[in-house]
């Protein structure tokens, strides 16, 4: 039998991979991804991440509140039914707060949740 890989070692390899620009844009578009490790741990400084066209059915908001300099997050083309927000921050939110620019187009979210209608 074949190496059967974990699927947390699978997104790792895949993040490993992936595009990394020195003014600190991940590029992990197009790769299938269910869900996605901590991006922590590629770079806390990170400023645009594309997750699009993925298989994504959850914005991962709760990943993404370590990288507090992000401000471009596209989420495009996924399977994205909902927004939630992290449990364990009264705030969770504060993560689209910091963003400028933010794409969920074409997924599956039956009605824009109220944290993404009001962003400024």
């Amino acid at each position: 039998q074949g190496v059967h890989r974990s699927s947390d070692e699978k997104v790792l390899a895949s993040a490993h991979k992936a595009s990394l620009t020195p003014e600190l844009h991940l590029n992990l578009s197009h790769r299938s991804l269910t869900r996605i490790p901590s991006l922590v741990r590629v770079s806390p400084l990170l400023q645009s991440i594309d997750l699009s066209h993925n298989d994504l059915t959850v914005a991962p908001l709760i990943e993404l509140l370590e990288l507090e300099s992000l401000t471009t997050l596209d989420l495009s083309h996924n399977q994205i039914t909902e927004m939630p927000s992290p449990p364990h921050r009264p705030r969770g939110d504060e993560v689209l707060w910091r963003l400028t620019s933010l794409d969920c187009s074409h997924n599956k979210l039956e009605m824009q949740p109220d944290i993404v209608r009001n962003l400024p």
